[in-house]
């Protein structure tokens, strides 16, 4: 498979979603336990690392492996670290109120204006 095309993909699902889902996670969850937290200041970090290599112009093959292994990593990080960190200190209520706006925006739908399915 052409890692120019999976780049495009990439950087097409980077720009429609994932540069959105971490705003997100930066502006309603890391703030619940602080900014000046280590594990906060972790996956700030990682999501620098990420925006950097999506919005890099080289696509070979290592830079989709690369992507792929970080982000991998960094999901595990949230799923088994900071995410848990953010439920112990949260309240029900603040709970509630971060799902509801982190699932009020309305799903764009992105893969169906994707012009070149190269998966397919």
């Amino acid at each position: 498979m052409d890692p120019g095309r999976m780049m495009a993909y990439a950087r097409f699902f980077f720009n429609e979603e994932l540069e959105i889902h971490f705003k997100e996670e930066e502006e309603y969850l890391f703030p619940i336990i602080g900014l000046e937290d280590h594990d906060v200041g972790q996956a700030m970090v990682e999501h620098e690392e990420l925006r950097r290599f999506f919005l890099d112009e080289k696509t070979g093959k290592e830079t989709c492996s690369r992507i792929a292994r970080m982000l991998k990593g960094h999901i595990r990080f949230e799923e088994r670290i900071l995410f848990n960190k953010i439920q112990d200190k949260a309240g029900k209520e603040e709970l509630q109120v971060m799902h509801q706006k982190l699932h009020s925006r309305p799903a764009k739908a992105s893969s169906n204006r994707w012009d070149d399915p190269f998966w397919g």
